[in-house]
């Protein structure tokens, strides 16, 4: 539909300016000083030459704009690459309006370097589930001010939601799952843990579980292969991907410690789920409610006594649809019917 009305252009990475790095260059190292200097940061590691280095890698002398665009439609810009190109676009016409579409599980956070990275230079910000507002803290904060739109996911409207959690009462019997989040490799945000400090966790969540019929499940867009070598050790894998149908039905109990796609997807299923809580990132406190309601929710002083034959699995009744329709169906509305509303809805 979209498609016949418009031309679409497939956008190529793009690069800053390199003018705007000299012209910025001044301010760049009053505030790698700044930073230097709260982090104490050795004089000799010389991080202000490290990092406009690495800002050099997305500057060009070269990065004149030849497409004449009139609607932007973006995914996350808390990705560089897409950030550029909305920035180049802004800076290069008055006009144009731009669609951010948002990554995932990113509507349930409450992390101010996440949101005003996320809303800066959007027209539209497409999310997820209910529209949220966003907090007058950050909106005081933003230059361009999007307007929220809700939608559903398709994939989460489709998984299957009986009434009753399978009965389960011989643990040793159960299959369980456990999913790891991605490994970051180059620092340590938006997780708060370094990779170092997540496996050790990793390390005391596989001594607590070793006699239960465990599966891991990898990243299925890992960085690195550490996780696959030290999970393989000792442990299976999953070899599928992603969490599809077939995942669901194939194991008992689903065990996370962050807020995921993946978690969704099992939020939305009756199979049960164990949460433990390491408070990496910050989530909204409606959000953690439901959680707590739809899972079986550990926090992290409660880990060291954890018993899983001990344990008693949610089987009276099914508290999955709050946090589902909340934070992931919106009027049965499809995010591909909601963006090409919005698109027909804009006045070039």
């Amino acid at each position: 539909m979209i498609f016949r009305k418009y031309k679409v252009v497939f956008l190529n990475d793009q690069k800053i300016d390199r003018k705007n790095l000299i012209s910025q260059k001044k301010n760049l190292l009053s505030l790698f000083k700044k930073i230097d200097g709260a982090l104490k940061i050795p004089k000799y590691l010389n991080s202000s030459k490290n990092l406009l280095n690495f800002i050099n890698l997305y500057t060009s002398h070269n990065s004149i704009i030849n497409d004449k665009i009139d609607i932007l439609i973006t995914g996350t810009l808390n990705n560089i690459t897409n950030r550029i190109i909305a920035f180049n676009f802004r800076n290069s016409s008055n006009n144009i309006k731009i669609i951010n579409i948002a990554h995932g599980n990113n509507w349930i956070w409450n992390e101010e370097f996440n949101e005003i990275s996320e809303y800066e230079y959007s027209d539209y910000f497409l999310s997820y589930g209910f529209p949220r507002k966003i907090s007058q803290k950050i909106n005081k904060k933003l230059l361009y001010k999007p307007k929220i739109i809700g939608s559903s996911c398709d994939e989460i409207s489709k998984i299957n939601q009986d009434k009753l959690f399978p009965k389960l009462s011989d643990t040793k019997k159960f299959k369980f799952l456990y999913v790891s989040r991605e490994y970051q490799i180059i620092g340590q945000l938006p997780h708060m843990f370094s990779d170092k400090v997540y496996n050790k966790w990793q390390k005391f969540l596989l001594n607590k579980l070793n006699d239960i019929d465990l599966t891991i499940k990898i990243h299925p867009k890992s960085k690195t292969t550490y996780d696959y070598t030290f999970f393989s050790n000792s442990n299976k894998i999953e070899s599928t991907s992603y969490i599809n149908d077939d995942i669901i039905k194939k194991y008992d109990v689903f065990i996370f410690d962050t807020i995921t796609s993946a978690f969704t997807k099992i939020a939305a299923s009756n199979k049960n789920i164990i949460f433990f809580n390491l408070k990496e990132r910050k989530c909204l406190d409606n959000a953690t409610k439901l959680i707590k309601k739809r899972t079986n929710f550990f926090e992290i002083n409660q880990l060291s006594s954890l018993n899983l034959s001990k344990l008693n699995l949610k089987n009276s009744k099914n508290l999955n649809k709050q946090f589902i329709k909340k934070y992931s169906l919106y009027k049965n509305i499809k995010r591909s019917v909601s963006l090409i509303k919005l698109v027909e809805s804009i006045k070039i």
